[in-house]
């Protein structure tokens, strides 16, 4: 029986914030000669339970007890940003130093190539003959969707912004597709880290496959450096429950992700989080 859950490969929301009219406002910007260290680590837990009709002693020796799982996840990024010219462009790397090899995703040693400003970054180019056409254009794109953020309204304390995401959920002899929509309200901040808590909330996309029901939940905690411009921690726990009607017995699938990520600078000694 193959269970997967494709998850978002960094699951901090790609924002990046300033400071501004007493709340938070969106201000992208990266600096040269600067590392981004990413880490992320994810533990997922899959247990399967089937149930009989009462009194249906031939299915109930057929049927297994419950299946239970559980696999742990590590994946590192450094994103470094090289020497400004006089025009201001600095070089871009892109390298990911270590990766669980699942499909869909990132794969270990992966360097890509691009240039940024402070006002941005723009990777173009895999450095790889193995990868044809095709799987290049996917690489820079979930490459581009972690570098590049999306910009949004100054946030004040007490208000929230919504991002829902899509995934995909084989079980048993079905793939569901998910939707999860995550809230996130700016809690207060504090010595220069705007901190977030998360709240989601999990559901079918559709009604097309009726046999099957969608709930779930999660919350955590996301703190962003908003002069820094960079999110030190996010972390996150998400619980997905699935269940399926068969002619004979249900399924009923509970899938839990643990997420933890960090993000560690390493910028010149003369440079500091105000500049």
């Amino acid at each position: 029986m193959k269970r997967l859950i494709v998850v978002t490969l960094l699951l901090a929301p790609a924002l990046c914030f300033g400071q501004g009219d007493g709340g938070v406002a969106c201000k992208n910007a990266y600096r040269p000669q600067t590392d981004y260290y990413y880490n992320l680590e994810e533990t997922l837990t899959d247990k399967v339970t089937f149930a009989t009709p009462a009194g249906d002693e031939i299915a109930s020796a057929i049927i297994e007890g419950p299946l239970e799982s559980e696999k742990n996840t590590h994946r590192e990024i450094i994103l470094s940003m090289g020497k400004a010219d006089a025009a201001g462009v600095f070089p871009v790397n892109f390298l990911v130093t270590r990766s669980p090899g699942l499909p869909d995703d990132l794969p270990e040693g992966l360097l890509i190539f691009g240039h940024g400003t402070t006002n941005g970054v723009t990777l173009d180019s895999v450095s790889s003959s193995r990868f044809d056409e095709v799987s290049r254009s996917q690489l820079l794109e979930v490459a581009r969707s972690i570098v590049q953020p999306k910009e949004r309204e100054a946030i004040r304390p007490g208000e929230s912004f919504t991002e829902v995401a899509m995934t995909r959920v084989a079980v048993f002899n079905a793939t569901v597709n998910v939707k999860i929509t995550t809230r996130y309200t700016l809690n207060r901040i504090e010595d220069e880290i705007a901190y977030f808590d998360i709240i989601q909330t999990c559901e079918k996309e559709d009604n097309k496959q009726r046999s099957i029901t969608v709930s779930g939940e999660g919350k955590g905690e996301w703190q962003h450096h908003i002069t820094g411009h960079f999110s030190p921690l996010y972390a996150c726990e998400t619980a997905v429950r699935i269940g399926q009607k068969q002619d004979a017995f249900s399924v009923r699938t509970e899938l839990t992700l643990k997420s933890v990520q960090t993000v560690t600078v390493v910028a010149p000694p003369e440079w500091t989080f105000e500049q």
